[in-house]
């Protein structure tokens, strides 16, 4: 199977050995993503709404990266810092899909303890400083 090997304008290259966006014949695979900007900045702090809008943006990105847009994506999964955030989440989400076109979605709360965004990043029982309070993995197919 062809692999094409992706970089998306607008979302910082990641620091660690793998690629953002990858498309496989005619799917698109798109990495986690979190509220950093493409500076590798952390986009609201404290802000859940503000977070949720900026994994849309990097999500949208990496999608026009592989020709096709948000709309287009199929199957998420949300791991959120707090569940009560998943309001937030939705309604930003809603913005980017016609009504009765959503993702398939797996919606979780994250690990007590785990690394968070929202209150400006914590470390994990492993010492590491991982920002997670939306992250998003996605198969997008580039037509409808």
């Amino acid at each position: 199977m062809n692999r094409e090997y992706l970089v998306s304008a607008g979302i910082g290259e990641p620091p660690e050995p793998y690629c953002q966006v990858v498309k496989a014949g005619s799917l698109v695979f798109i990495a986690g993503q979190v509220a950093l900007d493409e500076n590798w900045q952390v986009v609201g702090v404290g802000d859940p709404r503000a977070q949720a809008e900026q994994v849309w943006k990097n999500l949208e990105r990496a999608a026009v990266a592989a020709g096709g847009s948000a709309g287009d994506i199929v199957k998420i999964t949300v791991f959120l810092a707090d569940i009560r955030h998943a309001a937030a989440e939705m309604e930003v989400r809603a913005r980017y899909f016609e009504p009765g076109r959503w993702p398939i979605c797996t919606q979780v709360q994250g690990e007590p303890g785990a690394a968070r965004v929202a209150d400006g990043g914590r470390r994990d029982r492993r010492g590491r400083s991982g920002l997670t309070l939306l992250s998003h993995r996605n198969l997008t197919k580039g037509a409808r």
